[in-house]
């Protein structure tokens, strides 16, 4: 499984492009620790520095900065710790809130 495809690449804005549109924001990506509770939800990006922006949901759920690289560089016994959700369809940040808000 790739961490991200060239299709979310060319498809997710650069940092900055969303900023006001709040909730009505789209997500162009998850990702998810499968061994605990954390999400990332990817609505821009810096294609430079991998540097994104998005909703986090882990002891809080809210919206600032992660890094790609970071994330990746995740391993437990040289096993990726962090996964890209393959099922995930682009939606909005609201949309992601509801359903993580109705669990």
């Amino acid at each position: 499984m790739k961490f991200i495809t060239k299709a979310i690449l060319d498809a997710v804005p650069k940092l900055y492009t969303q900023e006001n549109l709040g909730d009505d924001a789209i997500v162009y990506a998850k990702w998810f620790d499968p061994w605990g509770s954390w999400s990332w939800y990817m609505t821009e990006l810096d294609p430079e520095t991998q540097r994104a922006f998005g909703l986090v949901i882990g002891f809080e759920t809210e919206i600032g900065y992660f890094d790609l690289n970071e994330l990746q560089a995740i391993k437990i016994n040289g096993i990726p710790r962090i996964e890209r959700d393959l099922h995930f369809k682009q939606c909005t940040i609201g949309e992601v809130r509801s359903t993580v808000a109705s669990r």
